[in-house]
């Protein structure tokens, strides 16, 4: 075997799946502070005379803030996975310092920085204890105006009328007076969590989520009788108790909601055999859907976050330290005061072990404000964690002595303090070339067959997934002896053979054989998991062959149209609305020179001027109010406040059909069933009953037909069925288990 055909330091990791989850998404969260915790907050401690909690989402974030407890607001579903119950801690993974909200002074400096208009996402991971399975979790946050006192109810009958343009300037100026005198900003998280880890799409989602919850909040917005806000209001759960909620509130959450319950109905894609197209807006909004591909066990597992963020944070000196201090089972923490970098900086270091796995506990993102959190800093065992900046002053304890830190804002390396702690380097010959393949990754290195430019940058576009990594574990097979086969396999490592083989004795690969890591590798090289490093070996690395990347293999895949759009919803029509409404305002701030920039920019997010000439003019009548017709208040503050997770289906199992040809499912039809939020068909019985009259039929020549269509016919077909997530197929069905094997 030539020395690095076997990449000991490959992109991916070993997958272990006892099953795969059938669901998309699991669950969708959104998290902060409700008023009832007021008297619970306390003011953000600081650190150098600078705030901490607030610096992990908003670098300028003002100081005073007041911090509390995170909760959890509202949850989608409501009802509990069998499979996955959704844990108590998430809060705190979502919002790691704490529920940060802001009044008075803070409130101004937020508004002034136009922090309102900002928002930032990272990922986290759950990992469950008994059965090692890993969840994903991609937050997105922002500061939310919230607590403004609500508007006075108008009686029926008595229309506000307006004559002048000095009374519009009247009530801007009162609006605005009433706006800052009371507003209150509070950090909102909405989470996404699941099984698989699409963490671009997923945050891409989240961002779709917030604008449309903004845009159905304007909408509701342009009747003035109704309070500021209340869309977003109600959903953070700062909806005042006791008071009912208007019925186009409740409307506007109807709309919202079902688009969520739609969405979580999401079916996963089967690795290597075919790909998700979800349609979450209508086509002339969005004319690609997004897609989801999942590679299969002969290709490296998925890494959807930027591998080389380590590389640019550290430097390639310090990733190499790190490195080996992990493959040696050392404890490694990485801190920093932006959330997602340190949790995809740890991701990405545990994934360059492959084809080695990581054996001890692996925390991309380790809450401050998690109660007792600072406990598993000092386990006996090894452990790879990421920390916000401000952990080790919050908590108040000291770094352990015998932890590898690593700080990512000012890219410094510190050693254990314990003298007793050191931890060999890599092998010489094998970190050179690592060193040089890293800087390759990076672009800073000219290699062979590409031409160096003027200003020292390769003239070529290199890949990072591409890279051949050097190994230090060549020729391994030669030296394990199978001890037994069943029931657990157990292979031994001729070490003192193996270490003969190397041409040099080396301290690091003496430690590294006796690793529990290598051990567990001799062991599953027997029966891989993964293929993908026996395949290298024969000599296949083409990206087309081996790649995670959907880009790689998707074109092979039988694609499955999902529609995520309710129809019949007007979202979309919430969001060309709340689109005109913008360049209006844009055109109208530009041309107005007497109107205060501030109390301009508040104004802008309740009602225009125009809006306020219609709302109870003597032409509209002014004889309807919103207030007239009202839904009760859900009192579980964390429920769905609609009926509309009647529509909710989750799939529960991975079928295909038998015939293994390529071709398009499209469940457009099938999801077009579900009820929009003005639907009567609201009980789950006339939803399952509709779905059955519109269950499509494939003939042998590939045509759909409708099953009540009345044209009865022998030949076989295959019916699509929505409600189960299934393909069944009338003579026989071939469905994939859910212990993950594959089917060829």
């Amino acid at each position: 075997m030539e020395p690095g055909s076997q990449r000991l330091f490959q992109p991916g990791k070993t997958c272990v799946a006892n099953s795969i989850c059938p669901r998309l998404i699991d669950y969708i969260v959104i998290v902060g502070s409700r008023p009832s915790t007021s008297s619970k907050r306390r003011r953000i401690p600081t650190q150098n005379g600078v705030a901490s909690a607030e610096g992990g989402l908003f670098n300028n974030a003002p100081p005073g803030g007041l911090i509390s407890h995170p909760e959890l607001l509202r949850r989608y579903p409501n009802e509990n996975h069998r499979d996955f119950e959704l844990p108590r801690d998430v809060v705190y993974f979502c919002q790691p310092e704490g529920a940060v909200s802001y009044t008075g002074s803070g409130f101004h400096q937020l508004r002034k920085r136009n922090l309102f208009n900002e928002a930032t996402s990272f990922v986290f991971m759950l990992t469950e204890k008994d059965t090692a399975k890993v969840r994903y979790g991609v937050t997105l946050s922002f500061f939310l105006s919230l607590g403004a006192k609500h508007k006075e109810q108008q009686p029926p009958n008595s229309p506000t009328v307006i004559t002048n343009n000095t009374t519009i300037e009247q009530q801007k100026q009162r609006q605005h007076h009433k706006h800052s005198s009371s507003g209150s900003a509070h950090l909102i998280s909405l989470c996404l969590l699941s099984h698989h880890p699409f963490l671009s799409a997923f945050r891409d989602l989240m961002h779709l989520f917030r604008h449309l919850a903004d845009c159905c909040n304007y909408r509701a917005n342009l009747d003035e009788s109704l309070p500021r806000d209340a869309v977003w209001t109600v959903l953070a759960g700062h909806w005042p108790q006791g008071m009912s909620i208007p019925m186009p509130v409740m409307q506007e959450l109807r709309q919202l909601e079902t688009w969520l319950f739609t969405l979580l109905s999401s079916p996963v894609p089967v690795p290597g055999n075919t790909k998700l197209l979800l349609e979450v807006l209508p086509s002339d909004m969005m004319p690609t859907p997004l897609e989801f591909a999942l590679p299969d066990y002969t290709r490296f597992s998925l890494v959807d976050f930027p591998l080389h963020l380590p590389l640019e944070l550290l430097g390639v000196e310090a990733v190499m330290q790190i490195l080996a201090a992990i493959m040696l089972e050392y404890k490694v923490v990485l801190q920093s005061r932006n959330y997602n970098a340190v949790s995809i900086c740890v991701m990405a270091l545990v994934a360059m072990l492959y084809p080695l796995e990581y054996m001890f506990p692996v925390i991309p993102l380790l809450p401050a404000f998690m109660p007792s959190a600072e406990q598993l800093l000092l386990a006996p065992t090894p452990f790879i964690i990421g920390l916000p900046a401000s952990f080790f002053h919050f908590k108040g304890i000291q770094i352990p002595s015998d932890v590898l830190l690593a700080d990512l804002d000012t890219n410094r390396l510190i050693m254990p303090s314990d003298q007793s702690v050191r931890i060999p380097q890599f092998p010489e010959y094998e970190a050179a070339i690592l060193r040089e393949e890293f800087l390759r990754a990076m672009g800073k290195h000219p290699t062979e067959g590409h031409e160096l430019l003027e200003n020292g940058i390769v003239n070529s576009t290199i890949d990072g997934d591409e890279i051949d990594w050097p190994n230090v574990f060549a020729n391994f097979s030669e030296h394990t002896r199978t001890i037994r086969l069943y029931p657990r396999p157990v292979v031994a490592l001729q070490v003192d053979s193996f270490l003969r083989s190397r041409g040099q004795n080396n301290e690091f690969i003496s430690e590294l054989c006796k690793t529990q890591a290598v051990e567990y590798f001799a062991e599953c090289s027997l029966c891989p998991p993964n293929e993908t490093y026996v395949r290298i070996q024969t000599g296949v690395i083409s990206p087309e062959q081996i790649g995670d990347k959907a880009k790689w293999f998707s074109d092979s895949l039988m694609p499955v149209h999902f529609n995520a759009y309710p129809y019949g919803s007007t979202l979309s029509e919430a969001i060309f609305l709340s689109r005109i409404d913008k360049s209006e305002n844009l055109l109208e701030r530009n041309n107005s020179e007497n109107i205060d920039d501030d109390a301009e920019s508040e104004f802008a997010t309740t009602a225009t001027s125009s809006d306020l000439e219609s709302v109870g003019s003597v032409e509209t009548g002014g004889a309807w109010s919103p207030f007239r017709s009202r839904s009760p208040l859900n009192l579980d503050i964390s429920k769905p406040l609609s009926d509309a997770c009647d529509i909710y289906q989750a799939p529960n199992r991975l079928e295909l059909p038998k015939s293994e040809s390529k071709m398009s499912i499209d469940s457009s039809d099938i999801s077009s069933c579900r009820s929009s939020p003005l639907s009567v068909v609201d009980s789950e019985a006339d939803f399952a009953r509709l779905a059955q009259n519109l269950a499509l039929k494939r003939n042998a020549k590939g045509d759909f037909t409708f099953a009540n269509s009345g044209h009865a016919t022998d030949e076989e077909t295959t019916t699509v069925c929505e409600n189960s997530s299934s393909i069944l197929t009338n003579d026989s069905t071939t469905s994939l288990p859910l212990n993950g094997s594959q089917s060829n």
